[in-house]
């Protein structure tokens, strides 16, 4: 009889601390997943071999930073004006090319304190209108 309180009690301690991480669940890690890798490197790589490389290069680390739950709420769309702006710079093919990066960088999801907990929305207008109507994703 002993036995079975014992286990009974040891089972609802495994079962409350368990329920316990999922409701305190975070969800981080969205600033690296392959699609925003993708997006980081793909900056550097339409750059490499301008004068624009070590920019590129900032503008990436910058792209990783404004996806963390803590960065302020318009960072993501600012570097995704940014990265339009670097396309300006170049020009050409690799304008459009950084253009389509920038809109797939703004749609990405941005880390939030908790899972299911929505990302705040940058309320001011992008500076490129290639941006307009474009917000993150949000925890599904």
């Amino acid at each position: 009889m002993k036995l079975i309180l014992i286990l009974t009690i040891f089972l609802s301690f495994a079962v409350i601390s368990q329920a316990a991480m999922i409701l305190s669940k975070r969800r981080f890690g969205q600033e690296h997943t392959p699609a925003a890798d993708a997006t980081y490197q793909e900056v550097k790589d339409i750059a490499k071999g301008t004068n624009k490389e070590e920019q590129a290069g900032n503008l990436s680390g910058a792209m990783v930073r404004a996806l963390l739950a803590k960065a302020p709420t318009c960072d993501q769309q600012d570097r995704a004006d940014e990265i339009i702006d670097l396309g300006e710079e170049l020009g050409g093919k690799k304008k459009e090319q950084l253009i389509k990066v920038a809109r797939t960088y703004r749609q990405l999801e941005r880390n939030t304190p908790k899972a299911g907990q929505p990302s705040a929305l940058c309320k001011k207008k992008p500076r490129h209108k290639e941006l307009d109507g474009l917000v993150q994703a949000q925890d599904p």
